[in-house]
């Protein structure tokens, strides 16, 4: 060991380290090759497998939808069974149903026509009122027009009279 250098003791480590190297390149090199004949003999076996699985399955698949088919169609049975046993049960109580509907039907319409009838009637109580106020309106602004127009002619004479007097008097 004396006559070994600093040089030579890395050299002989990398040696080492290369050699272990390939070594587990071959390993994997071997383990691959084994992996790859192993995998192209199960693809060998279990390709006629594979056919089968798929016409298992396209069996199973037909008969579960088969399946469902069948349990829908009944259920849609069943529904329609039963809405027509609701039907001919609502169909005896139909008759009592449309004597009741007319009658609630003519009493709304008689409780329509009477409100329509008040609403008519306050309608024209409230144009009366308008016209009323409107006419009063009118008749009092024509009262004050008038009042007005006879003021004016009233101040209209007296100026004149004022005027005639004063020419009276400068004469």
């Amino acid at each position: 060991m004396e006559d070994l250098s600093t040089d030579s003791l890395m050299r002989m480590q990398v040696e080492q380290l290369e050699r272990e190297k390939k070594e587990l390149n071959q390993r994997l090199r071997t383990a691959s090759k084994r992996i790859d004949h192993i995998e192209r003999a199960y693809r060998k076996d279990e390709g006629p497998l594979v056919a089968q699985d798929y016409a298992e399955q396209q069996a199973t698949d037909r008969a579960t939808f088969e399946t469902l088919q069948r349990s829908r169609i009944e259920g849609a049975r069943q529904a329609f069974q039963d809405d027509m046993t609701t039907k001919k049960r609502l169909s005896r109580v139909m008759h009592d149903y449309l004597q009741r509907k007319e009658l609630i039907i003519a009493q709304r319409s008689e409780e329509h026509t009477a409100r329509l009838a008040e609403s008519h009637k306050r309608i024209e109580e409230e144009k009366e009122k308008r016209r009323a106020a409107y006419l009063k309106e009118k008749e009092e602004e024509e009262r004050q027009r008038l009042e007005a127009e006879t003021i004016r002619r009233e101040q209209e004479a007296e100026e004149a009279r004022q005027e005639a007097g004063e020419y009276a008097s400068l004469r």
